[in-house]
């Protein structure tokens, strides 16, 4: 057999820390939040304003939607995936001509752009009252009359914040979601849709694909932080008790 000792050595030098300590990355939760901090409500009437002006009656949108399917402590109860986003810089090279043989020197580029090409996807649950078609999709096509630019007076973007919790620090009562378990959270801002998944339906069997869907976000910058030096960012305060709508 063989000796498997250090690795076990190795786990338990991991594990007598918590800032060395292995994550638990299945303890995660998902909040939006309008800008002026405060819940999505308004970022629902500001789309169905710019669909009135547009396409009026054409769209059906619920503004309180996504306000009433959050939880405390547990974010938005409908989002079952997150992919976040690479960060990359361009690096080039550079010859210099007639250099008798030397190697050319490289440079560094601008980080990857934000928008299609690096974005934020988010997978939702699908309901019988659905957010996908009864709240994103109405919200990409009020982007899409309304633009990007001008945002005072309807403003069509949110924050979207991705809290990722971990094990209890030592000495702290253990419970999920309190800032004790945040290991980390990324912070998006100035997030719009603009694609969602195209759907299937069918006579066949059901599976797990047929039961999601996937949202894609662009995001003007975002910022991390350590969840063990001061907890989340300020976040809104959602119903202490989940509200169907």
């Amino acid at each position: 057999m063989p000796d498997l000792s250090p690795t076990g050595r190795r786990l338990t030098a991991l594990s007598k820390s918590w800032e060395n300590d292995l994550p638990a990355k299945f303890l995660w939760t998902l909040e939006f939040s309008a800008r002026g901090g405060t819940d999505m409500t308004s970022v629902g009437e500001s789309i169905q304003k710019v669909l009135q002006m547009y396409e009026d009656k054409r769209w059906y949108i619920d503004p309180a939607m996504f306000t009433n399917r959050h939880y405390d402590k547990v974010g938005f109860v409908f989002a079952q995936s997150v992919g976040l986003p690479t960060e990359q810089v361009r690096i080039g090279t550079t010859a210099v001509d007639k250099s008798g043989g030397f190697v050319a020197g490289y440079h560094s580029g601008r980080r990857e752009d934000y928008g299609t090409s690096n974005k934020l996807d988010i997978t939702f649950l699908e309901q019988n009252k659905d957010i996908i078609d009864m709240f994103i999709r109405p919200w990409i096509v009020a982007v899409s009359y309304y633009g990007l630019i001008e945002d005072e007076e309807i403003d069509l973007k949110c924050n979207i914040t991705v809290n990722l919790h971990t094990r209890g620090m030592p000495g702290s009562d253990g419970n999920f979601g309190e800032k004790e378990n945040l290991r980390k959270s990324y912070l998006f801002e100035n997030c719009v849709p603009y694609q969602i998944q195209a759907d299937a339906i069918s006579y066949g069997d059901l599976s797990d694909s047929d039961l999601t869907r996937t949202a894609a976000f662009a995001f003007s910058n975002y910022k991390i932080k350590n969840g063990s030096d001061g907890g989340n960012y300020p976040s809104v305060v959602f119903p202490k008790a989940y509200e169907a709508s």
